[in-house]
């Protein structure tokens, strides 16, 4: 009979394997070619395979992150932290940045810079802000990836200091590589917005008799199905850019996210360290998505965009940094 550790053992490598199947997938290297990308005059027609692709494109990330944070907290944070777990950390870190640069170097390039050396390409686009979106996004996706491998490496005390520092990267990065475009979030899927605590995960629990019930968490999830068709046939027939998406792209996955932390609620799943980290970073994705690019958007215009969307990205990052430890000592 195995010992429980050996059990353990195996569980935090099997979840390890999963964790790198996600990150391999989201880096297209198991899944289907992305299209969001291809310059177009006309965007291409929206599908329901389009749609399931990019909701579960935006879901592995904080999925990945979700168990990145879940192993670097709840098991290396402690005293019993194993070495084995720590080295095969080091690992998939050294994986994940390996296979995601390379191959958004193969994807993109080709697109955005021609024959054009890409250390020219990228530091001239992004300094004059004439660049494409696949120049914004392959800058972005380079960052980000380096800093999960940086949050991978190194130890608890120089965390908070590295959050710290990439803030202010990220919102050099923000400013630069979106000047002269159309509003819109060129890191908008980048670690600032996986670091919120929403609002409303209180909410949900002041509210949960009336929406934590099974009605009410099915009545969320059609209720995010139906507007999601809604969006994408808006989305369709308005035109636009697969990467600039429109303001009104984001309350299903606001929905969608709700109902999945009232189930969470309802069915005593939090109890679980790992499905609340997930619950938590994917409605915090989809509500900056939401509130953040309507705001912009819609109400300010795009003449300002930029700067007040690098502005509430960086200011909102560092406030929940501060009150992270409030929020969770009262609400979570």
């Amino acid at each position: 009979m195995p010992r429980p550790e050996d059990r353990n053992a195996s569980f935090d490598l099997l979840r390890l394997v999963a964790c790198f199947l996600v990150v391999a997938w989201h880096t297209k290297l198991l899944g289907p070619s992305s299209v969001m990308l291809a310059p177009a005059a006309v965007p291409p027609p929206i599908t329901w395979a389009d749609l399931l692709y990019f909701n579960g494109f935006l879901l592995a990330v904080p999925f990945f992150l979700t168990l990145a944070n879940w192993l670097l907290y709840e098991r290396l944070a402690r005293p019993d932290g194993s070495a084995y777990l720590r080295r095969r950390l080091s690992w998939l870190g050294a994986l994940y940045l390996f296979w995601s640069v390379l191959y958004s170097l193969y994807e993109q390039i080709p697109f955005a810079c021609g024959a054009e050396p890409l250390g020219t390409c990228l530091l001239r686009r992004l300094l004059t802000g004439n660049g494409t979106a696949a120049n914004y996004y392959l800058a972005s996706q380079i960052l980000a990836d380096l800093t999960l491998a940086a949050l991978l490496a190194v130890g608890p005390g120089l965390r908070k200091l590295l959050g710290v520092a990439l803030v202010l990267v990220f919102l050099v990065v923000e400013l630069l590589a979106l000047q002269g475009r159309d509003g819109g979030l060129g890191l908008f899927w980048s670690p600032l917005s996986f670091a919120a605590i929403p609002p409303l995960v209180v909410l949900a629990r002041r509210y949960q008799t009336l929406l934590g019930t099974p009605a009410g968490v099915a009545a969320l999830a059609f209720a995010a199905v139906a507007t999601m068709a809604l969006e994408w046939r808006l989305f369709a027939t308005g035109g636009g850019s697969w990467v600039s998406f429109p303001p009104y792209c984001r309350l299903s996955e606001v929905l969608a996210a709700l109902a999945l932390v009232l189930a969470a609620e309802r069915w005593r799943l939090p109890r679980s360290a790992l499905l609340r980290h997930f619950a938590e970073q994917t409605l915090g994705i989809y509500l900056v998505h939401f509130f953040v690019i309507f705001a912009v958007t819609f109400w300010i215009g795009p003449a300002s965009a930029t700067l007040v969307t690098a502005l509430v990205f960086g200011l909102s990052y560092l406030v929940v940094l501060a009150a992270r430890p409030v929020l969770k000592q009262r609400l979570l």
